[in-house]
């Protein structure tokens, strides 16, 4: 009751309808406790869940200055280039999962590497190493696993909602 309680949820709109009927009995049925829930969803035309009360703060697309700091924060470097701000920017059309597995993609390329302890941004990526979509991005992450993973990836597919641990084991 005296200790505050952090709960976050990412992705809220993948909660089934029993973690958010617990959520909400939570928040309910202890009016004394000092909790604050912070939920993240991806609103493509849907109403957020009903979560007793609270604000929902819209956010949009990372503009150009936001990328650009962000790559500042990353790699610690002063100013990135321009171009490459520019480029991540239309690419990634400002969508942060995007941003940063286009950025992984990069590094994994060579593009972006450590010289002397130093990152090095290019001033424009070679485009053809590089996913032209998110689910460019994501099939390029399913072949890098091995077989074995990929097949137990395609059984949880299938099975979605159902999908337990041991189910998975026993995959």
């Amino acid at each position: 009751e005296q200790n505050p309680l952090l709960i976050v949820v990412d992705d809220i709109q993948w909660c089934d309808s029993g973690s958010l009927d617990a959520l909400t009995t939570l928040l309910l049925h202890q009016p004394e406790a000092k909790i604050l829930l912070v939920a993240t969803e991806r609103v493509e035309g849907t109403p957020p869940p009903p979560l007793i009360r609270g604000e929902v703060v819209a956010l949009g697309p990372l503009s150009e200055r936001d990328i650009r700091e962000l790559l500042q924060a990353m790699f610690d470097v002063g100013e990135p280039p321009t171009s490459l701000v520019e480029y991540l920017h239309r690419i990634t059309e400002g969508k942060p999962y995007f941003l940063v597995e286009l950025v992984r993609s990069l590094i994994e390329s060579g593009e972006i590497r450590r010289v002397s302890g130093r990152w090095m941004l290019p001033l424009q990526p070679a485009s053809e190493l590089l996913p032209e979509s998110l689910e460019d991005a994501i099939d390029r992450k399913i072949e890098r696993l091995s077989i074995k993973t990929r097949k137990l990836a395609d059984s949880a597919c299938v099975i979605e909602s159902d999908l337990t641990a041991d189910l998975m084991e026993a995959v």
